[in-house]
């Protein structure tokens, strides 16, 4: 029983986060839906790059924005190969490498996250592209109880000029349920916690319902 009230907010968590999802720069003129604080970066340094077997990233690769909608996941690649944000499943939110970002909840409260150091490899020879990415951290206030954590998503697969990503998924995420007048208590891991699984990310522009990324 224990476990229900933490599940229910996280839940929650989803539910609400992608009601205030706000992205850099509104297409919609509606101003009265709360907005994401996000602090600006623009630090190469934030995401490694390494090529094997080529002497530039591909082109086609940075030319849309690779997403899986059922789980949530989308990546948008600069023409070096870095990334410059992604949508993290989690709450659904915008983030770039290193940034911190503050989203309005409902009831006044605030999820908050701390993007940390990402990884971007392609092998020419396999066309095997790899993405890490670091969240170092996450804080969630629901209702009088706050989930934190970290985690860390693996992406690994080839991919190809006709507009799919075949990667192999891997997630690792820590989380710490703090509710009024119990002791903080870990999270149980999701079943899939360090287990590889098959995740095809297709590529697509960059309009989401009624926003739209500022590049």
């Amino acid at each position: 029983m224990r476990y229900c009230l933490i599940g229910v907010l996280f839940a929650s968590l989803f539910v609400v986060g992608c009601e205030n999802k706000k992205v850099v720069k509104a297409a919609s003129a509606d101003d009265s839906k709360p907005q994401a604080t996000q602090n600006n970066t623009n630090d190469k340094n934030a995401c490694d790059v390494e090529l094997s077997g080529v002497d530039k990233f591909p082109a086609f690769i940075a030319k849309g924005v690779w997403r899986n909608r059922a789980a949530g996941w989308e990546f948008a690649f600069d023409t070096d190969g870095s990334l410059k944000w992604i949508q993290y499943d989690m709450g659904k939110v915008i983030i770039k490498p290193a940034q911190r970002v503050e989203v309005p909840m409902l009831e006044g409260k605030t999820s908050v996250y701390q993007a940390g150091q990402w990884y971007v490899s392609y092998d020419g020879a396999t066309q095997e592209l790899t993405a890490i990415i670091n969240i170092d951290s996450y804080h969630f206030e629901i209702g009088d109880s706050v989930v934190d954590g970290s985690s860390q998503d693996i992406f690994v697969g080839k991919i190809s000029e006709d507009g799919t990503w075949n990667s192999y998924w891997t997630s690792y995420k820590h989380s710490i349920a703090k509710i009024p007048g119990q002791k903080p208590r870990e999270i149980p891991n999701d079943p899939i916690y360090g287990k590889y699984q098959d995740l095809v990310l297709t590529q697509g522009d960059a309009v989401y319902k009624t926003y739209k990324v500022d590049y």
